[in-house]
């Protein structure tokens, strides 16, 4: 059996192979913040400004209320056909975005809580979706929409929903272009996060390969009465930028 010493030996050695024929280990991508938003503020109309600058485009229904008290992002009167979206002002193309949302629902509720990705405004996005059906099922799902139709790229059900009045994490990610890489995991606040949940890949003609906006986005299929909605710890993030690695000569031989 070989001793921690050997393994340690081992892999100093295989590293000074790897630096003296000119290849350097991968280093994990880094991300840069260009949102963050934890509501520290109060309005009584709307989400207000960023923390960073710019604001929130919001479209909803007149009937939804929306405002900043309490150290979160409100909503009300979400119900049956109801639709909130928030798009946040940053044009990106690869992302890394996370959200929290306490949802306070009746039971049953057909609830499709997204992120939207590369949304070019011409009826194009990503949708990356936590969906609870009526039926008791909870699916974490990618669909591509394109020119305001959607098409499903993969999906995965999840073995758990997180509970009224309990507080929802979302993380998703979208990298690449050739293919576009999907990955994506939820779970509820005070648990360990889990690894990636989806991962996805879409190499289809029409995938999705422009720079757009990030959004929130929340739909109400089926609803016996209203729901209200909490956000918190709003985060959006974009790959720092690194330099190719430069080629190392090999030693010359003694």
């Amino acid at each position: 059996m070989r001793t921690a010493h050997h393994l340690v030996v081992g892999i100093l050695a295989l590293l000074l192979t790897l630096t003296l024929v000119g290849i350097r280990p991968a280093q994990a991508q880094t991300w840069n913040q260009v949102v963050a938003d934890t509501f520290s503020r109060s309005v009584t109309s709307g989400w207000g400004d960023l923390p960073t600058g710019g604001k929130y485009t919001m479209i909803k229904s007149s009937v939804v209320p929306a405002s900043v008290a309490n150290g979160t992002g409100n909503l009300g009167n979400l119900t049956e056909g109801r639709r909130f979206i928030a798009m946040l002002p940053p044009t990106l193309d690869d992302v890394r975005a996370a959200s929290s949302v306490t949802i306070t629902a009746p039971t049953g509720t057909d609830l499709f809580h997204t992120w939207r990705v590369r949304d070019t405004g011409n009826g194009s996005w990503y949708a990356i979706t936590y969906r609870t059906n009526p039926s008791g099922e909870v699916i974490l799902s990618v669909s591509r929409v394109v020119d305001n139709k959607s098409y499903w790229v993969h999906g995965v059900n999840l073995p758990y929903r997180v509970a009224s009045g309990h507080t929802l994490n979302l993380e998703v990610e979208v990298t690449g272009t050739s293919p576009v890489t999907v990955l994506a995991r939820a779970w509820q606040a005070g648990t360990t996060p889990p690894d990636w949940q989806l991962k996805a890949t879409d190499k289809h003609a029409s995938r999705l390969t422009a720079p757009g906006l990030v959004g929130l986005d929340d739909f109400i299929g089926i609803a016996s009465s209203a729901l209200t909605l909490n956000y918190d710890n709003i985060l959006v993030q974009t790959p720092v930028a690194t330099s190719a690695p430069t080629a190392t000569a090999p030693a010359p031989a003694p």
